[in-house]
């Protein structure tokens, strides 16, 4: 089981994204103060609110077809409608159900930074992966690794 324990209080200090290679990098440091990076690839939606200058990890969760919750199902509905918001939701149902599709048959993961303090951020990807290095990757989840909190 991939261990995000090192997440926790970290501070989130960059986002980097990648159109031409669907690719979005958070650079993070731990409480020991060194910097890895969180490494999402094939990413589909992404939003990032409150980003600041100090940013505080609290945890990241991830959400696939064999964990899947009404909280996932909220957080995806944030990410494509934008809002909780009933007529949000129902003006964007087929886009949900698209994206909804994909995570049940194991194709994407929903990933969620939430935060202490600062930024958070909704992901829809095909994997995410944790390294020390940006290019190296010790690990990553997908829909075959197990519940990662």
């Amino acid at each position: 089981m991939t261990d995000f324990s090192r997440c926790v209080e970290a501070q989130l200090f960059a986002i980097s994204i990648s159109s031409d290679s669907k690719s979005v990098t958070i650079s993070l440091r731990d409480v020991k103060r060194s910097v890895f990076f969180l490494v999402i690839h094939g990413v589909s939606r992404f939003l990032a609110n409150e980003l600041r200058e100090t940013n505080i990890v609290d945890r990241i969760d991830i959400w696939r077809q064999d964990n899947w919750s009404d909280q996932g199902q909220q957080l995806l509905e944030e990410l494509i409608a934008g809002s909780h918001e009933q007529d949000a939701v129902l003006a964007m149902k087929s886009a949900i159900a698209d994206e909804m599709s994909l995570i049940r048959q194991g194709s994407n993961v929903l990933v969620e930074i939430e935060a202490v303090y600062g930024a958070t951020a909704i992901v829809l990807c095909e994997r995410v992966s944790i390294t020390d290095q940006q290019g190296s990757e010790p690990w990553s989840a997908t829909r075959t690794s197990p519940i990662l909190r």
